[in-house]
């Protein structure tokens, strides 16, 4: 299982090769292109930016696959 994680338009191909698909926002929110990039394809967007948003998509995850 790959956990893709990205914020910017250079990051498509990783999120596009994961079975689970993160878009990491930013300050101002999920980078508008990576966004029209993905129409189509299933994935979340964090709730918090940058590292914040990283640490707490990755927790969430984890703990479902583990069941937690």
């Amino acid at each position: 299982q790959i956990i893709g994680l990205g914020d910017s338009p250079n990051d498509l191909p990783l999120l596009i090769n994961s079975n689970y698909k993160i878009v990491i926002a930013g300050i101002k929110g999920p980078n508008r292109l990576l966004l029209n990039e993905l129409r189509g394809y299933e994935f979340c967007i964090s709730k918090k930016p940058n590292g914040f948003g990283w640490k707490e998509e990755v927790s969430k995850l984890v703990n479902k696959l583990l069941n937690i």
